[in-house]
């Protein structure tokens, strides 16, 4: 997945009880004598694995923080594990965290969160709750040169919650679930004349339930290597849910991963996103895309196509380009009636947890304005 602050997972782990050179040993692999994370990750129940985030999105300036990552040994890992203690797992574990970042533009954010796999793999719950006070540029709002073509700043301090859970459908691939969002904010806008429609956002609650429906085929739900993902969902937003705009979200995602041979691996995503009603200006849908900033481009509609081509070297590193193209637009224009917003870009990748297929890197990526680095961990973009 494409981290959101971007991070990069690096081995800075502290044991206690353990000898220096015990300790090591951990943290290499037996099958190959490389690098790996595996064995922490499964063998110790207290484990912590500290994610440094280092975040270079031009939207809010560079900047730092760290995920307290705790990877679960669960009963289901545990009766997983008898026939090859080196073998991959098939199941995901269930990680919870604690989070918090800043950057150099004065955002700042704390939070903790859950994913939790139950019953093996029959239920999927995601938890967290986090405070922002964060700094952006939007161009959607308007401005002397008219929407799109200059910056206005918001500052947004808020309460975000989160609750979603899916159940399996029989022993398909299918999920069905329900997922609850709520978001308590204050928001500031750099305008000296506040457009009317404006002035209910400066101080808002905005709470919603989205009925969600998966198909998961994917071998690994960390860095796919095969298999496919779907997602189609409905978010609708009023005061019964605790808020006060009254607006519904459309959504749709599908992501397919395959080895292609000669030890390529290939992967794409198509999205799209259609917002109705009196939609607040942080909810409209945007490009989300390496190499495009984060609400660079907005609209009540948004598609995009993405892909990459991974090339393994051996089994530990690799290479990877990846490119995409995006259009966000009105309720008035169709799609084609805006540019093409193109990005692309290559990166490389390292293995880091073999028994999870948990694979990290860094992506160099040029878009429209800006060329952004981006630290992954796991697949180019967050399925969930």
């Amino acid at each position: 997945m494409r981290l959101s602050p971007f991070a990069l997972a690096l081995p800075l782990l502290f044991s206690a009880g353990h000898s220096q050179a015990d300790f090591f040993e951990q943290f290499v692999d037996p099958t190959d004598g490389r690098m790996d994370a595996s064995q922490w990750l499964v063998d110790n129940a207290v484990g912590f694995l500290p994610v440094p985030i280092i975040i270079t999105d031009p939207a809010v300036g560079y900047g730092g923080g760290l995920v307290l990552a705790f990877f679960h040994e669960n009963e289901e890992l545990q009766n997983e594990e008898p026939d090859d203690p080196n073998a991959p797992l098939k199941l995901t574990p269930s990680v919870s965290g604690l989070l918090g970042l800043a950057t150099e533009n004065g955002t700042r954010g704390a939070g903790a969160f859950h994913m939790g796999i139950w019953k093996q793999d029959s239920i999927r719950y995601i938890g967290a709750i986090a405070g922002v006070d964060a700094n952006i540029d939007s161009f959607r709002l308007p401005s002397d040169g008219g929407i799109g073509d200059i910056p206005i700043r918001v500052n947004l301090k808020g309460t975000y919650l989160l609750q979603q859970i899916r159940f399996r459908l029989g022993d398909s691939p299918w999920f069905a679930g329900a997922k609850y969002t709520f978001l308590n904010s204050d928001s500031e806008f750099s305008i000296d004349n506040l457009p009317d429609y404006l002035k209910p956002q400066l101080s808002m609650k905005d709470g919603g339930v989205s009925l969600l429906l998966n198909y998961d085929t994917r071998d690994n739900s960390f860095s796919p290597n095969q298999g496919l993902y779907g997602n189609v969902s409905y978010a609708k937003h009023a005061d019964y849910f605790g808020g006060d705009n009254d607006y519904s979200i459309a959504s749709g995602e599908f992501s397919g991963f395959s080895y292609l041979g000669n030890s390529f691996q290939g992967s794409m995503r198509l999205s799209a996103s259609s917002a109705h009603g009196d939609t607040p200006y942080y909810a409209l849908p945007f490009i989300d895309m390496r190499g495009i900033p984060a609400m660079r481009y907005q609209g009540e509609r948004m598609a995009t196509l993405q892909g990459e081509l991974r090339y393994d070297f051996d089994a530990r590193w690799s290479a990877v380009v990846f490119g995409g193209v995006g259009q966000a637009f009105s309720a008035e224009q169709n799609l084609g009636d805006t540019p093409n917003r193109y990005a692309k870009g290559l990166g490389f990748r390292y293995l880091m947890a073999r028994r999870f297929n948990l694979r990290t890197g860094i992506d160099v990526a040029r878009g429209p304005e800006d060329t952004t680095l981006h630290f992954i961990v796991g697949a180019g973009w967050s399925d969930f």
